[in-house]
This record gives C-alpha cells, structure tokens and sequence, in this order.
C-alpha cells in the first residue's frame, strides 16, 4: 500500500471516530456549570443539557429542576414516567425530554397536579422557584435581535428562542421586553428600556436585585453601555446585558 493510501486510510477513520460523537445524555456533576443548585459529590452524573436557546452556564435541565430543585422524583426512572404520563408544559408546550433546557422567566406547568412555577435567581445566580397557582401567567420576553424581513415588517428574536413578526409602525428595540401570555400563546404589551423602568439584574456583583432604572450611560467600542439602577434606596452602576426590564405586574 502506497504512503498517500495510508493518510487517506487513516483520514477516514478519524472522520468516522468525529461522526460518531454527537450529544451526550450525561454529565459528570463535579464540572456542571449550570444554574440549578445540585450536590457535586453526591453522585457522579447529572442530566446533560440539550443543545436550544440558552447555553449551558445560563440554563438548567427540566431532569434536574425536578429532581433537585422541586423534588418531585427521586432518580431519572421516575423523572421519564413523570415526563411520559403527566401533562408536563415549559412556556404553554408539553415536553418529555428530561434534558430539554430551562431559562430564566420560564414557565413550568404541571397539569395533573395543577402546579405552575415562574423560575427565577438567587443571590448566587442559581435558579430558584416560585408558585405561580395565583398570578397571571405569562413569560416576560427580552427582546436580543430585530431585523427586517420581505414586505414592510420587522422580525424580533427573544432571549428564549421565540420569534413574533409584526410591523414597522410598532416601536420595539433591542433590550425591550413584551409579554407572553402563555394561555393564549400571543405577544402582548411592550415594556421599554427607558427611564423609571422596573429591572431585573441578571448578572454580575448585583444578581437577582429589583429597581428602578435612573439613567443610561451610552458606551463606545471599548466600554459597554453602563445602566444605572437604585434599589432598596441604594444606588448602583452594571452593564446594560445584566438588565432585564420587566413589567409592573410581574410579582417577585
């Protein structure tokens, strides 16, 4: 066998040996960087988050938020008989993949049990729960591109992977949040990135604190956009990514 035949030999090998890796069910606990809080040492392996809208160190997996978070299953053999029997819905659409990946504002539904939950931070960016069995249920969605597409409409794309078409004469930007009512599966009103807006920090020194938004400092192409926030009668400066803008009625 000639020299050129080996390395084309041994190139297909090492493409086949790339085509067969693809994505990973499981996750070694004691490297998760995700947002859900879950004992490193307890067990070796985790739920491995599936490849969608939040990467992995923003989001968590709904195997482990029930599981480790809601404690409503004990092992992975009860978490897919959950999944596969029960009406179990992220945002309004009804899930069975245990490694199906979960983001802030989130909205998960047990309808068997009537039990609905809005996730959202602690002090130590990770992910907590609130009972929503009494509160309107809708997603706060930020507003992350806007471009314009065929005709004389805009198309906005959001922090969790939905998509809403609407026209021009609407005036939505970037960093804008608009609501989600999840039983109607509609978008409805805008709240802007303005002055005297309600926020939401998402990141940094100042995670999961709640104010008002006083001022923003444009930046340049060295220095991001800085928000200036007050909270609890304190004021603080973070970069404009950390700010969520939410609406009045959202209840924290």
């Amino acid at each position: 066998m000639m020299k050129d035949d080996i390395n084309i030999l041994k190139w297909k090998i090492k493409v086949k040996r790339m085509a067969n890796k693809g994505h990973k069910n499981r996750q070694k606990r004691i490297s998760y960087n995700g947002r859900c809080q879950i004992k490193r040492k307890e067990f070796v392996w985790t739920f491995n988050q599936a490849p969608g809208p939040y990467a992995k160190n923003t989001g968590a997996t709904l195997g482990s938020i029930i599981r480790d978070i809601l404690h409503f299953a004990d092992n992975s053999r009860e978490i897919k008989y959950i999944l596969t029997n029960k009406d179990c819905r992220v945002n309004g659409k009804r899930i069975k993949d245990e490694h199906f990946p979960l983001g802030l504002f989130d909205v998960l539904e047990f309808k068997d049990v009537d039990k609905r939950y809005r996730i959202f931070l602690n002090n130590k960016n990770k992910f907590v729960l609130k009972d929503l069995s009494k509160e309107k249920l809708f997603r706060p969605c930020r507003i992350v591109s806007k471009k314009i597409i065929t005709g004389s409409n805009i198309q906005l794309g959001f922090d969790n992977g939905f998509s809403w078409i609407l026209p021009k004469t609407v005036k939505a930007n970037v960093g804008d949040t608009v609501e989600y009512n999840i039983e109607k599966a509609k978008f409805g009103e805008i709240t802007k990135l303005q002055e005297n807006a309600q926020v939401y920090v998402v990141g940094g020194p100042h995670v999961s604190k709640i104010g008002i938004l006083k001022a923003i400092v444009k930046g340049d192409v060295t220095k991001a956009n800085e928000i200036t926030v007050e909270s609890e009668g304190k004021t603080f400066k973070t970069r404009e990514k950390y700010v969520f803008v939410i609406p009045n009625d959202l209840k924290l």
